[in-house]
């Protein structure tokens, strides 16, 4: 029996041994190491390995059989290099492979193919000394989690991912260097074998920069992330319309062009009801004799339409536009449209106050290998913000749901759970999903919002249908993928779907437009997380003038509520030029304080006159979240300023002194 298991494992020490590698180093033009590069490296009809360059440039393929090999490096902004005929022989060497990709533009979608060449390559492996021996591979099994994180003595306050075993193996690193190196650790699923997203990323287990990376020791506890770790912005490109057009037409132009997406050409339609209410859910379409875009209306009655949304077609030709606007079998009809450079269509109705109290929130979600380094994470922040909806919306009627996707050639797509009243399920399908797969930089985005669209089943009676689209990679870039992104972006807005992109970390420029411009598109809003938290890699900072960093979680829970939230229809009537006034009891007599506010709704000044000649005022977003605080104008007049924030109902609170104050409701359209 002891000789069996000898001669069984010198056979498989022989069968390793007899197999090499393909590894080297991927550097621009002038040598600069690249990182977030893409190999892909395959025979003929064997499955594709899919690697993830690290930030020193490096990657390295586990042991192959011997045969003739292609790999393909593909990295954003440079054009995507082929090399054919490399040879992996028996008993050999790794096969080292050091190339340099030329620069493209936006989005690199050319291709060369070149035929491998030994004497092309250098003798030296990018300042290594001498071209490395194979490494040894240790295939481990491992349970669905994280490894416990520990505290780096030199950088308090910094997390890092490690392992029991690692820690007693190697000296504590901080999380921003692995993360610079696009190292995480995660596993497929329950009993799959523990992975590696980075330069040396297989189903098999390495010595990473001197780091182990193995599961977790006996007896040691599992570490779960806790929801408000992630740290994010927002752009609302709605209330900093000046600046995203600014913005399109120069510094991300070139992305504008690799993107054909167009949210330029303008046209918004409020639609009010009795006394001035919004009318939410309204279906609004735009035409010029034929179909030109097709949406409905908000939480503040206001749709956004587009015009040349997929052509440099110019302004509308002579035909004027025109909406036409359906509520519960009602229709009404704008002529003449005005862009929104010279102003909001104005519909007034006679409609009445109808607040169905639906809210339908879905997150589509990346779970392709470069997500694992902030996947466990962001599963937590979405468990903690379903559980705030459920808890502050008793009155609603909440469904949620959820895509996780992949991309072409992974163990699957698309997996969904649809929409859904049971908050319970959502909660455990986000769970039991992590990241995995991938290899390329683009993924399957366009089959994950198909996914959302056909499986979730949407209520067409909501108050707001929200979809958070969380990736750290743009879609495909071939001409049919191109135009299914944009037949599915129109679609969202025809059903009145807000798409809200959540982007992560190692995304770049071209990925950021292409997500604001679909916000624009669906009447959603631009999310990011941040490097602040110090989790994850690197984020990339977004085109803008400035920001706030929030906490994920605050923030996701925020835009919900502000999209959501429509006051009751027993509550007082939104006027267009509000007066109120209340008792001031003093020692001898009872005064009363006069204020009054307008216009109402506004586009971003609002107007306050008040008797009183102290005191400050407050502006307040539905969650309660003061966002603004101005003194009260000694003469009696106050003007403030809300260009700057997004649109949505607010409250406006005058306090004229100590806990004596008057406050009411204003809605803001851009």
């Amino acid at each position: 029996m002891r000789f069996t298991a000898l001669l069984t494992i010198a056979l498989l020490t022989a069968f390793i041994q007899a197999r090499g590698g393909i590894h080297g180093t991927v550097s621009d033009e002038a040598g600069k190491p690249l990182t977030r590069v893409f190999v892909v490296i395959q025979t003929g009809s064997g499955t594709p390995i899919r690697i993830l360059a690290g930030g020193d440039g490096a990657y390295a393929s586990p042991r192959l059989s011997p045969g003739s090999y292609m790999a393909t490096f593909s990295a954003t902004g440079f054009e995507t290099l082929r090399i054919t005929g490399i040879p992996v022989a028996r008993g050999s060497e790794d096969v080292l492979l050091n190339v340099q990709l030329q620069k493209s533009g936006c989005w690199g979608t050319s291709m060369r193919t070149r035929a491998y060449s030994l004497q092309a390559q250098p003798l030296r492996d990018a300042g290594r000394g001498t071209p490395r021996k194979s490494l040894a591979a240790v295939e481990v099994r491992a349970p669905r989690h994280y490894a416990a994180p520990v505290i780096d003595p030199e950088k308090p306050g910094a997390r890092t991912v490690k392992t029991a075993e690692a820690i007693e193996k190697s000296a504590t690193r901080h999380t921003a260097d692995i993360a610079a190196l696009s190292t995480a650790v995660y596993s497929e699923g329950r009993g799959a074998g523990l992975s590696i997203a980075g330069g040396r990323a297989t189903t098999t287990k390495y010595v990473v920069d001197g780091i182990a990376m193995n599961h977790l020791a006996a007896g040691a506890s599992e570490y779960r992330p806790g929801a408000g770790s992630l740290t994010s912005g927002e752009i609302n490109d709605f209330s900093k319309w000046t600046l995203w057009q600014d913005m399109s037409m120069e510094t991300l132009k070139s992305c504008r062009d690799a993107w054909p997406f167009r949210p330029e050409q303008r046209y918004t339609v409020i639609v009010k009801g009795k006394d001035g209410a919004p009318v939410c859910n309204a279906r609004v379409k735009m035409s010029d004799g034929s179909a030109v875009w097709e949406t409905y209306t908000d939480n503040t009655g206001k749709a956004e339409l587009w015009y040349g949304m997929w052509d440099a077609a110019g302004s509308p030709d002579a035909r004027p536009l025109t909406a036409g606007i359906e509520y519960n079998g009602r229709h009404f009809s704008l002529a003449s449209l005005k862009p929104f450079a010279e102003g909001a269509n104005m519909l007034s109705t006679n409609l009445p106050c109808l607040n169905p109290a639906k809210l339908d929130l879905a997150f589509i979600v990346d779970a392709t290998g470069s997500m694992g380094d902030e996947i466990s994470y962001l599963k937590a922040e979405l468990r903690d913000i379903l559980q705030k909806v459920k808890d502050s919306m008793p009155s609603v009627q909440v469904q949620t749901g959820a895509v996780f996707f992949r991309d072409n050639g992974d163990e699957y797509v698309t997996r969904s759970s649809g929409l859904s009243a049971d908050f319970g399920r959502t909660e455990a399908f986000i769970a039991d999903n992590d990241a995995g797969g991938g290899g390329d930089f683009p993924e399957a985005v366009d089959a994950a919002l198909e996914e959302g669209l056909s499986s979730l089943h949407w209520r067409a009676d909501a108050t707001a249908r929200l979809a958070f689209l969380v990736l750290d990679a743009p879609p495909h870039s071939d001409t049919a993928t191109i135009g299914r992104m944009k037949q599915l972006t129109e679609q969202y807005a025809a059903r009145g779907i807000r798409l809200i992109p959540v982007v992560c970390s190692g995304s770049d420029k071209p990925t950021e437009y292409l997500m604001r411009a679909i916000a624009l598109a669906t009447n959603g809003t631009y999310l990011f997380l941040t490097n602040h938290s110090g989790i994850g890699g690197s984020h990339i900072a977004p085109t803008t003038d400035k920001y706030e960093v929030e906490y994920l979680n605050g923030l996701i829970y925020r835009v919900i509520y502000q999209y959501a939230y429509m006051p009751a229809c027993s509550s007082a009537p939104i006027r267009q030029r509000d007066t109120l006034q209340v008792s001031e009891p003093t020692s001898d007599s009872a005064k009363t304080i006069s204020w009054r506010y307008y216009p109402n709704p506004t586009t971003g000044i609002l107007h306050i006159e008040h008797t009183h000649t102290a005191g400050h005022l407050l502006v307040t977003d539905v969650t309660g979240k003061a966002i603004l605080r101005v003194p009260a104008d000694a003469s009696g007049r106050t003007t403030i300023d809300l260009t700057q924030y997004p649109a949505g109902i607010y409250a406006v609170r005058y306090n004229w002194e100590g806990d004596r104050w008057v406050s009411g409701k204003f809605v803001l359209v851009h």
